[in-house]
């Protein structure tokens, strides 16, 4: 996230498709086990959630901005499937996550947004190349050596899913957890 100097910029906030209970269940399940065995316990903090536009600083005000609620009425629910465990091997921090099929409706969504968001006055968003939708189920305080303990034992685990996604969520960080602001629903 690029540092936004502008004191009116004091909320940060996350968009993301969160799911059903009992898809998030499933994904905790996998959280938990890996807490429980291995030691990381950090993605068991946040949502269990595909992310749209990763965290930014933006005032109040943006939680009443209609950009979104509009956006989302230019989509139709659709339905998403998650398949099987993947990483990112990164050396000083790996990540593992849930995979998610190609829907390209997501995509298409993401796309939308992020064109929505090149053009509005929200600045500050560390936009990564591409966009490789993932469910995260560990990450940050999972150490290399840990990594190479937990990686062989799920990397051919079977994980299937899938269930329709009626719109995404507008979160904002608020004693230390992500709290749901704002729901966008999809037409």
């Amino acid at each position: 996230m690029m540092p936004n100097t502008n004191p009116a910029f004091r909320n940060r906030y996350l968009i993301a498709c969160t799911f059903p209970p009992a898809v998030d269940e499933q994904v905790r399940i996998l959280q938990r086990e890996i807490k429980t065995r291995f030691g990381p316990s950090r993605s068991l903090a946040k949502p269990v959630h595909i992310t749209l536009v990763p965290p930014f600083l933006a005032p109040e005000t943006f939680e009443t901005d209609n950009n979104l609620e509009w956006l989302a009425a230019q989509f139709a629910p659709f339905e998403l499937g998650l398949e099987g465990i993947g990483c990112f091997p990164n050396p000083k921090s790996p990540v593992l996550y849930v995979q998610v099929m190609p829907q390209p409706e997501l995509a298409r969504l993401y796309k939308a947004i992020k064109t929505t968001w090149q053009v509005s006055h929200y600045p500050g968003v560390g936009w990564l190349p591409g966009f490789h939708p993932h469910v995260t189920i560990a990450y940050r305080d999972v150490k290399p050596v840990v990594f190479k303990e937990i990686w062989p034992e799920f990397k051919d685990r079977p994980f299937s899913v899938s269930c329709m996604h009626l719109g995404f969520t507008l979160f904002r960080w608020q004693d230390q957890h992500w709290k749901p602001v704002r729901e966008f629903l999809f037409k």
